[in-house]
């Protein structure tokens, strides 16, 4: 199964660069790294897109912060999963920001993903998911 913010709710440039989604039937950490790998040749080609469609444009490459306060709620595609931020302004300055990395989410897969196997692939299959302790502190 495949799930990819850019695919699936795409957002910025996205709809315009043609990308594929690294998926792989297998769950285990061959196929993780496998995806990595694959993820890394088309972030090449994304970028290679972008920089050409920048070139042709004149485009702004910022944007000021509103003069008005509020929240916003986004979110991106990193390399272990969905990245999702939340942003509060107010006079002008970022107030808060709460960001909820994939480590976060892929915890509890991590538990399930090695049983069966024996002690010393425990370290190969927690690199594989990208885990990270300070990805989930709050």
């Amino acid at each position: 199964m495949s799930a990819d913010a850019r695919f699936e709710r795409p957002y910025g440039a996205y709809p315009r660069l043609g990308f594929t989604v690294a998926i792989r039937d297998s769950g285990d950490a061959m196929a993780r790294l496998e995806v990595r790998f694959e993820e890394i040749a088309d972030s090449l080609h994304l970028l290679r897109q972008a920089i050409d469609a920048l070139r042709r444009a004149d485009n702004r490459l910022c944007e000021p912060i509103p003069g008005r306060d509020g929240a916003a709620f986004g979110w991106t595609e990193a390399p272990q999963g969905e990245l999702v931020y939340w942003v509060e302004v107010a006079g002008a300055e970022v107030q808060r920001v709460r960001i909820a990395s994939p480590s976060y989410r892929n915890w509890p897969l991590f538990a399930d993903s090695f049983r069966g196997d024996v002690l010393t692939d425990v370290a190969f299959i927690e690199h594989s998911f990208g885990l990270t302790p300070a990805g989930t502190d709050r």
